[in-house]
């Protein structure tokens, strides 16, 4: 899952702040998410008031709004040195960090504030604290964590496509594959134009055709394979697989019809050792022997050179 630097959660301004007239301006611009006058209003007063913690919290939530993620963090740092009990503070440094790619900065705010952010009254919070944390251990390449904590962010809200994409991703990567085909389901029906959900819902199928492979239940495969190809009828390994179907069912021109159109991109000795196979069957000896030289060529082993040995008495007693 590609990462993307934008807003995670929406965050907005503490309710309940008295404000002086001066600053309401800059407030109401901001509720009417005109980030960037808001901004103008409000730098100045921050700039002559530098331990106006208020004001560099605000400053630091219109950069985030406005994806400006490295202005938003130098606004952020200052409220934290403020000792900012604000958890929008902390949420927009760790988000900002995360778009920034640096989720280990990212964990360490969310760690350091964990007690915070969990503790307050805001459901609305929890629900953050839980789901940025998600996408930061998912950055960190913490599979099974990061579907831990979008698990704990969805007992508090629901997610949206991109969340449960990133949850059925988090289950693939850990092998979880009914949970994850689950999860990318999900997400396929919040959000029709996650391409990428139908792409690993894809590897998923391959995964079972590749257990029925295994398993020489090749009717199974078969199906499976038919169905992954005909979604991605460019990736070589996938028919590969399929021919490998139509040889366990014994379906030699099958087989050969699959296979032998891949030849000018093949370089496995599978490929090569297979085909040579379906061609010997298919009583070709001649292609049969190219395809296994071939073959040899990559990996000399007792297999194909007894093949080669095969297909050669055949030849000389045609």
């Amino acid at each position: 899952m590609r990462r993307k630097t934008v807003p995670i959660v929406i965050l907005c301004l503490a309710a309940g702040i008295w404000l002086a007239a001066d600053f309401n301006k800059a407030v109401s611009l901001f509720k009417r998410e005109q980030f960037r006058e808001a901004l103008q209003e409000i730098t100045p007063v921050v700039n002559e008031n530098p331990d106006w913690e208020f004001g560099h919290r605000l400053v630091g939530l219109c950069y985030y709004h406005l994806k400006e993620y490295d202005k938003a963090v130098r606004a952020f740092e200052k409220a934290r040195a403020l000792k900012s009990t604000e958890p929008a503070v902390y949420l927009g440094l760790a988000e900002s960090y995360y778009n920034l790619a640096q989720p280990d900065k990212a964990a360490a705010v969310l760690a350091e504030k964990e007690t915070l952010l969990l503790d307050g009254k805001r459901r609305s919070d929890r629900f953050s604290f839980y789901k940025i944390r998600s996408y930061v251990l998912f950055e960190q390449k913490k599979y099974a964590a990061a579907a831990d904590a979008m698990m704990e962010a969805f007992a508090l809200s629901a997610g949206k496509g991109a969340d449960w994409l990133l949850l059925g991703i988090s289950y693939y990567k850990t092998e979880q594959n009914d949970k994850a085909a689950q999860a990318l389901n999900k997400a396929q029906q919040l959000d029709p134009t996650l391409t990428e959900a139908g792409r690993y819902l894809l590897r998923l199928k391959a995964a079972q055709g590749e257990r029925a492979l295994k398993n020489r239940d090749y009717n199974r495969a078969r199906q499976l394979f038919s169905e992954v190809v005909a979604q991605d009828p460019y990736d070589p390994a996938l028919k590969l697989n399929l021919g490998l179907a139509e040889i366990g069912l014994k379906n030699w021109q099958a087989a050969a019809d699959v296979l032998l159109p891949l030849e000018s991109a093949a370089d496995s000795y599978r490929y090569f050792y297979y085909t040579g196979y379906v061609m010997e069957k298919l009583e070709k000896n001649t292609q049969a022997r190219r395809f296994y030289e071939r073959a040899a060529e990559m990996s000399a082993t007792d297999e194909v050179r007894a093949a080669i040995q095969r297909v050669r008495h055949r030849s000389e007693n045609q």
